[in-house]
């Protein structure tokens, strides 16, 4: 991991979640990737975006499927996780890293 490399995450979603409401009263958020016993698990927070740029940035043509209306569907937002910290273990080896 570097500091522009895994720390921050983008993701899509509807405004209508009740995570979207809860991630705007607290942005504490976790992600854990896992795969044959090895796991990396970042800490951090989520900021909920909806800013036209953004959201054209992010598009992809598949989310047609979940905001018929495109890019300017009215449910389609982004979720922006920026971690702090990374938990790793590979191979028997466990670290800690703080990302800045």
């Amino acid at each position: 991991c570097t500091s522009t490399g895994c720390s921050t995450v983008w993701a899509h979603t509807s405004i209508s979640p009740r995570r979207t409401t809860c991630f705007r009263a607290n942005a504490k958020a976790g992600l854990c990737y896992y795969s044959d016993g090895d796991s990396v698990v970042l800490t951090g927070e989520v900021e909920v975006i909806d800013d036209a740029e953004s959201k054209e940035k992010y598009w992809q043509n598949w989310f047609i499927k979940f905001f018929p209306q495109g890019v300017k569907d009215p449910e389609y937002i982004l979720l922006k996780f920026r971690s702090n910290q990374a938990t790793i273990y590979i191979e028997d080896q466990f670290q800690r890293v703080t990302i800045e």
